[in-house]
């Protein structure tokens, strides 16, 4: 029958980039009525590698192996990335007189299910896509307070220095909240706060280490300063009032055209009235003038 598997040349630390291998070996039943086949976990839920395993089985025998079972040796390999953490794989014999599937997982009872599990890999990788943001994002003024934040990928987990350019001697005692290295500034002031703060990102991946920066500028305003939106307000309301105006303009013109065509008689005295005395009042002047 066909017996419980063991693995051998199991990696699970690895540089991202590289590849991982394990070999699973274990008697599989009559010859062409078993094989062994491989899965693939991550954090617990099963996931589809077989794309991307290489898969190599060679027969093998050992003293006291009965002639007539079948002793197999599987290797697999796969070229990690950042994308692979946490994964872990699995061997399991299926027969078609006793296994003829393989369970979902291998945790249940690894003597009952045929199979062996490898511990999840770890893929190391150095520092980058570096990120430093700030909250609140909108204008700062004098005695405000603003938090800037700084995440980089990386694995080990990135350490974080920050700086004030022009001034690297200040200290600026950052705290970690989750993945972000955090700086809060209170009681901003304008000559001392505003510039640029750089963020240095670093891990060390097999003895070498690896570094990235990010650098954020703050602009700080004096409390008296007018808010930038300001002007954009009073260009809105001077637009509008010239419209109104020049909308009444038109209206008392339609009104005099009205009455002229409707005939209104005291309207029309007036329009007349009107019209004359503007005529003396032209005559008079060129009168004058001569």
């Amino acid at each position: 029958p066909p017996t419980v598997p063991t693995l051998s040349n199991v990696q699970t630390d690895v540089q991202e980039n590289s590849n991982i291998t394990a070999t699973c070996t274990a008697i599989v039943g009559y010859p062409n009525a078993g094989q062994i086949v491989w899965k693939a976990y991550q954090n617990g839920q099963s996931v589809d590698l077989s794309s991307e395993l290489l898969i190599t089985a060679v027969n093998v025998s050992q003293p006291g192996d009965d002639q007539c079972t079948v002793r197999t040796q599987n290797s697999v390999t796969l070229k990690v990335n950042r994308l692979h953490q946490n994964i872990s794989l699995a061997c399991f014999v299926i027969n078609q007189d006793f296994n003829p599937t393989a369970p979902e997982t291998c945790t249940t009872d690894p003597e009952t299910d045929l199979c062996a599990q490898t511990d999840p890999v770890t893929v190391t990788y150095p520092v980058s896509s570096i990120s430093v943001t700030r909250e609140p994002a909108s204008t700062l003024y004098e005695g405000n307070t603003v938090t800037l934040k700084c995440q980089a990928e990386g694995n080990p987990l990135p350490t974080y220095t920050w700086t004030k350019v022009g001034d690297e001697n200040r200290t600026l005692a950052s705290v970690m909240d989750g993945l972000y290295s955090t700086v809060t500034l209170t009681s901003l002031n304008k000559t001392l706060d505003s510039g640029d703060y750089n963020c240095t990102a670093s891990n060390v991946v097999e003895n070498v280490k690896y570094a990235t920066f990010g650098v954020i500028a703050l602009v700080i305003y004096e409390a008296t300063t007018p808010a930038p939106t300001t002007t954009t307000t009073i260009t809105t309301i001077t637009t509008e009032q010239t419209y109104r105006s020049t909308a009444s303009t038109e209206i008392n013109v339609a009104e005099n055209i009205n009455a002229v065509n409707n005939c209104d008689s005291n309207t029309v005295s007036k329009i007349a009235m009107g019209v004359i005395l503007s005529s003396i009042l032209m005559y008079s002047l060129l009168s004058s003038s001569f």
